[in-house]
């Protein structure tokens, strides 16, 4: 899946409308605050993880998590100490009216078995339609069950690596149903599977409610609640908005906020990341959750870099559990305080290149020269007009308009496109499921004003958005090689070969 992303960078406050609720005295983890509820006295965040002390019999104790969300979000329970006993778990979404949304209740046996209910009679549901998914993807069922309830008994195997099964619940806005569906699935602490193939998967499950019954709002909170699990520890909250996972990284606080007049309808919400340090380690991660599709790929347009200090955006993509995320290709942006000039440098050292050619091209797509650049070099680049969308993707590239200062002193301009290419790369940098937006700039906030989620234009050798006879060419100059980063390797195995030449003919005029 290929993510769109811009960024907005403006002073505390300085965006029109205002948040959809305000932030409470609670615990920020994961940059969402979490509040205790009924008799939890001890909230403690330790990264994206938070505890909460202690649950008691009554079924009222717990956390609730603010997500004041147009699109959703979801959390995921560890589950270890809530399966070795019989007990009672609870998930209780509501709206921005304090209206519930979905109840899903998890009672457990004491060995492994669960039994799974989930409730829309606060929405007055009539019947409820659930797919299940195996872990490769495809559908294992689909049902659809008369009355607000479905139900289902699921027996949790035990994590292969040792770690504790989780429980995730979604809620996610279906924009092109114009309904809002729930989901959850059982994984392990560390992100891998269930023993068994399909194991317990992920549910998606949408009710079904009378003609005319209104539905729309937000997703303002999650309360987690049970009984006598004592310690109940939560994980990796997430926004969904626009349709990907966004998390707060280093000490940042995400909330979705008006960027137009009110009413605040959906399209005007934006993502504003505050609580911004010096350090340069906060700001915000975003996520394509689900299987990266074949060139899958993010890109990023900002308006500007932040009035003080500097924002650094790093394509990654990410590891499978216990290994890291490897980083791509990072970029960051400045202000010249003396001069007010913008500044930018890339770095390709995560793919293990010291040196790139950028290449430039003028408003009508004609080549207008190039560089041969090291890493962490510093370019001054000015917007023409100031306002210019700058986008940022992969392939790397900078699309806008720019008046360029190379590294060498040489003027190019003015400059519709900019593309980067790592000089003998090591590993792959065009495909990349995971985007990092960081700022030092403290006191400012990075406000992303739209996470888009796209297929891939397979065969689209250059990048231009459309596989046509330069494609074609790419692939035929390239024949036979093998090697890191060609240009007619657009499945992105290493080669190019008679699969990359199918690929080109079976999507050759297609534009995306």
């Amino acid at each position: 899946m290929r993510l769109r992303v811009t960024t907005i960078l403006v002073m505390a406050g300085g965006l029109v409308g205002s948040a959809a609720g305000q932030p409470g005295a609670g615990t920020y983890a994961s940059g969402l605050l979490h509040d205790p509820l009924g008799g939890v006295t001890s909230l403690a965040a330790n990264g994206r993880k938070l505890r909460a002390c202690c649950l008691g019999s009554t079924g009222k104790d717990g956390v609730e998590v603010h997500f004041r969300s147009a699109h959703g979000g979801g959390v995921s329970i560890e589950m270890g100490t809530f399966l070795a006993r019989t007990g009672t778990l609870q998930a209780e979404w509501r709206d921005d009216a304090g209206q519930g949304m979905s109840l899903t209740t998890l009672q457990s046996g004491g060995d492994g078995s669960v039994t799974v209910t989930t409730d829309f009679t606060a929405l007055g549901a009539t019947a409820v339609h659930t797919i299940v998914y195996g872990s490769n993807g495809a559908i294992v069922s689909e049902t659809t069950t008369g009355g607000p309830q479905t139900q289902d008994n699921v027996v949790v195997p035990n994590c292969p690596d040792g770690s504790p099964p989780v429980w995730w619940s979604f809620t996610r806005w279906n924009e092109a149903e114009g309904r809002w569906v729930t989901q959850w699935v059982y994984s392990c602490a560390t992100g891998t599977n269930l023993n068994g193939d399909p194991y317990p998967g992920l549910r998606v499950i949408t009710p079904i409610l009378p003609v005319g019954t209104p539905v729309g709002g937000h997703a303002e909170t999650l309360r987690v609640t049970g009984t006598d699990p004592n310690e109940l520890v939560l994980d990796n909250a997430a926004l969904g908005t626009f349709g990907a996972s966004s998390w707060g990284a280093g000490s940042a606080h995400l909330d979705e906020v008006c960027a137009g007049p009110a009413p605040c309808v959906r399209a005007d919400r934006v993502l504003a990341v505050s609580n911004l340090g010096s350090s340069g380690q906060d700001g915000v991660r975003i996520f394509e959750a689900g299987e990266v599709a074949l060139g899958s790929a993010l890109s990023v347009a900002t308006l500007g870099p932040p009035l003080s200090g500097s924002e650094t955006v790093v394509f990654l993509r990410r590891g499978d559990a216990g290994t890291p995320d490897t980083a791509c290709v990072s970029r960051t942006l400045s202000t010249n305080p003396a001069t007010g000039e913008v500044q930018i440098s890339l770095d390709f050292s995560g793919v293990g290149a010291s040196d790139y050619v950028a290449t430039f091209y003028d408003e009508l797509g004609a080549s207008a020269g190039d560089a041969l650049i090291a890493n962490d070099l510093v370019w001054t680049i000015n917007p023409c007009p100031i306002g210019s969308v700058w986008v940022n993707k992969l392939p790397p590239a900078l699309s806008g308009c720019f008046i360029i200062t190379d590294p060498l002193g040489r003027v190019f301009g003015p400059i519709e496109t900019i593309t980067f290419e790592p000089v003998s790369p090591t590993s792959e940098y065009r495909v990349a499921d995971l985007c990092e937006v960081t700022s030092d700039a403290a006191g400012e906030v990075v406000t992303i004003t739209g996470i888009g989620v796209q297929g891939p234009c397979a065969g689209d050798a250059n990048g231009d958005r459309v596989v046509d006879l330069t494609d074609l060419a790419e692939v035929l100059a390239g024949f036979g090689q093998t090697g890191v980063g060609l240009a007619g390797d657009v499945d992105y195995d290493g080669d190019v070969d008679l699969t990359d030449l199918a690929i080109v003919l079976a999507n050759f005029g297609v534009a995306c």
